[in-house]
């Protein structure tokens, strides 16, 4: 849901974010926000077979998500 919103944010760059934010910047926080595809699939077929199991692998993507480098966080440019 947050790559869902940070793309509609970044779509509409004007009017939700701010204007001075560069292309190189909304391309790096579309990378954090995007979710591994993979390991989703994975937890998916997980809960199938152990739901508790699966609980345990949703609360790793979430802790994997504030844990990115960096903190999921670009740095501003220099002031010029």
């Amino acid at each position: 849901m947050t790559s869902v919103l940070w793309r509609y944010a970044s779509a509409r760059r004007g009017a939700l974010i701010g204007a001075d934010v560069t292309d190189a910047e909304v391309r790096h926080i579309t990378s954090l926000t995007t979710p591994n595809m993979g390991f989703y699939a994975g937890v998916v077929i997980v809960a199938l077979i152990a739901p508790q199991v699966a609980a345990f692998g949703y609360l790793l993507i979430a802790i994997l998500a504030v844990l990115r480098p960096g903190g999921g966080r670009t740095q501003s440019p220099a002031p010029a």
